[in-house]
């Protein structure tokens, strides 16, 4: 009895995040709306074949060996086998800086279509500090470069280009965001841009992030953008063509920080994200050699060394658990 409560509440949880979102208050941060009503079968009825058979459900239950990093969140799913393997704050609304960039190529890969050529407007224009792929107004790209140069140096102006693109306007592109957000059950995200620029009413959780890489997951167009740890984009520059090599912004898929296993682990995709509000941030999509996949989420750690650190960390404990 005490084994099918435990899995009834579960399944309580689940509805909530597929329906409408439902998440522990934190203080400083908006409240998830609850959902309006949720279902508990009784022990006589049967769920629907295969509800939310693949879908981790995390309880966000105490850990009882914290990362020795303080990051604001961070968690750890073996997407494979829908088991969570480590949980710190799933639920909490946080800025996620350059990792809303996962968040756009999902939208653009779901409305856009790769081969299209895009003519960059004035929307490329970013502030001087802003992390650039170094397209301009004029430039005539197609839609696959401008996802590498979101992904790869982390475009600001290549998400901006996407954004108008496909919607006709940032603000239109961001409320597509936040429809394909609540599509997949990311109910505690809402997006204003493209990019992850500071904004005050711009944030998600941990466990949108995860929804959004396990349905970038399926995508093989998604894997194969990391195929290598570099990309060369050709595209028309002032009327002549022009060749720019962009290398990723997360240091296991550029060479300079080994991926924990000797072997037994690669990382497939990931994301950075930093800004002094948001702190640092990394999302990374996993391999073991048996196949399966882990997604590791980190938002607002003090510092780059302690980001990687953790994610170390979580990697290997995920190697542990099989």
């Amino acid at each position: 009895m005490r084994r099918l409560w435990a899995r009834l509440c579960a399944l309580a949880l689940s509805l909530c995040l597929i329906l409408g979102g439902c998440a522990p208050s934190q203080p400083g941060y908006e409240t998830i709306p609850p959902s309006p009503s949720v279902w508990i079968p009784t022990e006589e009825e049967t769920l629907p074949p295969g509800f939310a058979a693949d879908l981790v459900v995390d309880l966000e239950l105490p850990e009882e060996e914290p990362l020795p990093g303080p990051a604001a969140a961070a968690i750890s799913y073996d997407i494979t086998n829908a088991r969570v393997l480590y949980s710190q704050s799933p639920y909490e609304r946080l800025y996620p800086a350059s990792v809303t960039k996962l968040f756009t190529v999902y939208t653009a890969l779901r409305n856009g279509d790769i081969t299209e050529k895009v003519t960059v407007g004035r929307e490329a224009v970013m502030p001087s500090d802003s992390s650039i792929c170094g397209v301009v107004p004029g430039d005539v790209i197609s839609l696959e470069d401008l996802l590498y140069g979101a992904l790869f140096p982390s475009g600001n102006d290549a998400c901006a280009a996407i954004a108008v693109h496909i919607s006709g306007s940032v603000a239109a592109f961001a409320r597509l965001m936040n429809e394909e957000a609540a599509a997949i059950g990311a109910t505690g995200s809402h997006f204003v841009n493209p990019h992850g620029l500071h904004d005050r009413e711009h944030y998600t959780t941990a466990y949108d992030i995860y929804l959004v890489l396990r349905a970038l997951a399926a995508d093989d167009r998604f894997l194969q953008m990391f195929a290598a740890p570099q990309h060369t984009a050709l595209y028309t520059s002032g009327g002549k063509q022009k060749s720019v090599t962009w290398s990723n912004t997360c240091r296991y898929l550029s060479g300079e920080r080994p991926t924990p296993g000797d072997g037994e682990l690669r990382v497939i995709a990931a994301k950075t994200g930093t800004t002094t509000p948001a702190g640092y941030c990394l999302a990374t999509l996993a391999e073991d050699t048996d196949g399966t996949r882990y997604v590791t989420v980190i938002l607002k750690a003090e510092s780059r060394g302690l980001l990687y650190q953790d994610t170390d960390m979580m990697l290997r404990r995920a190697l542990e658990s099989r």
